[in-house]
Order: C-alpha cells, then sequence, then structure tokens
C-alpha cells in the first residue's frame, strides 16, 4: 500500500490511516454477509493481504521515531 495524498507531504496521515481502516472494515463486513459462494478463496487471500500491510504501515509509523507524530 502506498501512504500518499497527492494534497499532502507525500505521506499518509492518522485522519486518512483511519478512514482507510473503516473502509476496508466496511469491505470486509459486506463480502462476510454475502451468499459464501461469492466469496472466492482469491478474494479473501486478498482481504487478508490488504488488511496485513494496514497493519504493519500503522506499526511502522508508531515505531519509527520520526514518523510516530502521524
Amino acid at each position: 500500500i502506498v501512504g500518499a495524498h497527492p494534497a499532502s507531504s507525500g505521506m499518509i496521515d492518522s485522519e486518512q490511516l483511519r478512514e482507510i481502516e473503516k473502509r476496508i472494515s466496511a469491505l470486509e463486513h459486506m463480502l462476510r454477509t454475502q451468499e459464501p459462494t461469492v466469496l472466492s478463496e482469491p478474494t479473501v487471500a486478498a482481504l487478508r493481504d490488504l488488511k496485513h500491510q494496514m497493519d504493519a504501515f500503522r506499526t511502522k509509523l508508531e515505531d519509527t521515531e520520526h514518523l510516530s507524530w502521524l
């Protein structure tokens, strides 16, 4: 995931990160409530990978000293 926004300094801020997380959660919820046949294994794997990338990005922001203020 690229954490950039065209109107910013190139870094994603915490509010944008929260909004992305909300959108991903809403998408996951929507897909889980649909018919099981609609939710293919590649879709589940892609969502799981996206969530993992978001978690890793959040951890990097929190753990990197010069980025932790974001």
